[in-house]
């Protein structure tokens, strides 16, 4: 039964990720998507070591539950804190607090003449143009190859598991692909030095690679 309920709202999440990020807002967006990544290590977990749908599904009190199934300590107990944690980070400072990073991303500064006050631009409605909409637009595609991964392992009485399994490594490889090729080279093309980004980005899906054991 858990599992049903965190993939329904794993695929609600990202649709709605998915409407906001179509309207630039980033922000907005990963709030829903750190929710998405919630959701995902729970289904890990609970396939890993079912052990814990016990506590999760328990009487117990909340801080109880969420002493042993906060965030953190799932993607500890699955070994991937390294590589998630940051991403983690990401969507609580981009999206899920007001912190000054996620503010930084709606504003613009101008300054027409040397020595004049800059002009200051705020946006409301969306951040159009903004990396972060470009990025969101990346994290939800690696969150829904990674929901695929999981219905994958959890549902595999029920698909051709080989099958399965080669269209989602495909759907990993074309993943990785798009951060090269539809990023990274139209931005180099243009004069951008952005070999530091594209070591972080393979460093990144090497590590996704291992920690999925998918031949990426």
């Amino acid at each position: 039964f858990c599992k049903y309920v965190l993939v329904s709202v794993c695929i609600d999440e990202l649709l709605v990720a998915s409407h906001l990020l179509q309207k630039a807002y980033a922000a907005q967006a990963f709030s829903h998507l750190r929710t998405v990544q919630e959701a995902l290590d729970l289904i890990a977990l609970f396939y890993k070591e079912p052990k814990w749908v016990d506590l999760w599904i328990s009487d117990k009190p909340f801080k109880d539950v969420w002493a042993e199934l906060k965030p953190g300590k799932v993607r500890a107990k699955l070994g991937k804190d390294h590589v998630f944690g940051k991403i983690y980070s990401l969507f609580s400072a981009q999206g899920s607090h007001p912190s000054f990073e996620m503010l930084r991303a709606r504003c613009r500064s101008k300054v027409n003449q040397k020595g004049e006050r800059p002009l200051i631009s705020i946006s409301i409605g969306g951040t159009p143009w903004s990396k972060e909409v470009i990025f969101g637009h990346v994290f939800l595609i690696l969150l829904s190859c990674i929901l695929l991964w999981e219905t994958v392992l959890n549902f595999e009485d029920r698909l051709n598991k080989e099958e399965a399994k080669q269209e989602v490594i495909a759907a990993f490889e074309d993943f990785s692909d798009l951060f090269i090729e539809a990023l990274i080279k139209p931005l180099q093309s243009r004069g951008r030095d952005l070999k530091e980004m594209e070591q972080s980005i393979r460093k990144m899906t090497e590590e996704i690679s291992k920690i999925f054991d998918i031949p990426i």
